[in-house]
C-alpha cells in the first residue's frame, strides 16, 4: 500500500512542479498545459512502476535462496565504484545486496555475525571480519540505520 501512495505522491508533485513552469514560461497554450498535466505524470508513473517491478524481482530471488527470512527493508542501492543500481535487502539475520549482472541476478549476502562494524549516514558502510570495507549509496539511510542498530546490536549481545 505504501508503494502505491509513493507513486500517487510522485505524480502529484510532478504535476505541481511542472504545471506552473509550463503555464508561465512556455506560454499559456492549452496543448502545453495538457501535455504537462497528462503525459509527463503518466511517464513518471510508468518509470516508478518499472523500478518497483525491478525491486520485486530482487525480492523474489532473495526469497528463493532464503525462504524463511522476514524482509525488514528492501530498497534501491548502489555499490560505490559500480555504476549499476541494485537492491539492498535487510532481514533479521542478513544484509544482502542484489544486482543484475549479465542478465543474471547476483547476490552478495552479509550475515550479521560476520559484520565487524557498520556506519550509516548518507551511505551504508560495512566492515566485515576480514577488514574488507564495502560502501553502498542508499536512499533511506535513517530507516536502514534504525533497523541495523536494533538487529546488529542484538546479535552482538547474543555473542
Amino acid at each position: 500500500m505504501s508503494q502505491k501512495k509513493g507513486i500517487i505522491i510522485g505524480v502529484i508533485i510532478c504535476e505541481l512542479v511542472l504545471l506552473p513552469f509550463v503555464y508561465f514560461f512556455m506560454g499559456r497554450s492549452v496543448t502545453a498545459v495538457l501535455v504537462t498535466a497528462e503525459v509527463i505524470p503518466i511517464f513518471v508513473t510508468c518509470l516508478m512502476i518499472m523500478l518497483n517491478k525491478k525491486g520485486e524481482k530482487f525480492c523474489d530471488a532473495f526469497k528463493a535462496r532464503y525462504p524463511n527470512e522476514n524482509i525488514l527493508y528492501s530498497g534501491l542501492a548502489e555499490l560505490y565504484g559500480n555504476p549499476n543500481t541494485g537492491s539492498l535487502i535487510i532481514t533479521e539475520n542478513h544484509v544482502c545486496f542484489l544486482q543484475k549482472i549479465s542478465g543474471e541476478i547476483k547476490m552478495f549476502p552479509f550475515d550479521y555475525k560476520d559484520i565487524k562494524a557498520y556506519s550509516c549516514d548518507a551511505s551504508l558502510t560495512i566492515v566485515n571480519l576480514h577488514d574488507d570495507v564495502i560502501r553502498f549509496k542508499v536512499f533511506d539511510a535513517i530507516k536502514i540505520d534504525k533497523i541495523l542498530r536494533e538487529y546488529i546490536l542484538y546479535k552482538i549481545e547474543e555473542k
